[in-house]
């Protein structure tokens, strides 16, 4: 009967050992949530506006050349510095247009100056349904797709360095567009 004994207590010690490791496990795991949550807060709201900061990276365009450069090989890389983020207008108010009025990239309060940047920038809105979905990228949830579009917004250089960066955007719709100010962007 001793020997029965020991083997209960033994087993139900087994079973609260592995139940304190997962409330452990689950309690780490939200903590660092919550701390990144906090630190890069992405889905914003604004009056009736929303906006999801999706991505911000340094990328590598080709750009077009003549057919016997591309042939050659001759072809240079550029480098431009890319964000991505999705607008929605929140409700069921009618509205005429969106509006990107701008967007200001800084680190440590200053404006970021690209490195062997190239005149100007570029910005292409998508409606929502259109913009594909690729690999771990998903776009975010919405309301209502008719309501809601991505935008990209490149500029032609590359990045000083990896420093967390400051990602401030004005965009809306109609008359409504409100500042959405994303901070310490930490890029790999």
């Amino acid at each position: 009967m001793h020997v029965k004994s020991q083997t209960t207590t033994y087993s139900l010690m087994k079973k609260l050992l592995i139940q304190l490791a997962s409330f452990a496990s689950l309690l780490a795991a939200t903590s660092v949530g919550a701390a990144d949550a906090g630190a890069f807060p992405h889905d914003q709201v604004r009056g009736k506006v929303r906006c999801v900061l999706m991505s911000v990276g340094q990328t590598t365009v080709f750009l077009r050349g003549e057919p016997q450069e591309r042939s050659r090989g001759d072809s240079q890389g550029v480098p431009c510095l890319t964000i991505t983020y999705l607008i929605e207008r929140l409700g069921n108010e009618p509205f005429r247009s969106k509006a990107q009025k701008e967007i200001e990239i800084s680190f440590g309060g200053k404006p970021l100056t690209l490195v062997n940047f190239h005149s100007g920038t570029y910005t292409k809105a998508f409606d929502y349904e259109r913009f594909p979905d690729f690999l771990d990228f998903r776009k975010p949830p919405v309301a209502e797709p008719s309501r809601a579009f991505v935008i990209q917004y490149v500029q032609f250089g590359a990045l000083p360095n990896l420093k967390p960066l400051d990602v401030v955007i004005n965009a809306g719709f109609d008359d409504e567009v409100p500042t959405f100010k994303f901070l310490s962007i930490k890029l790999q």
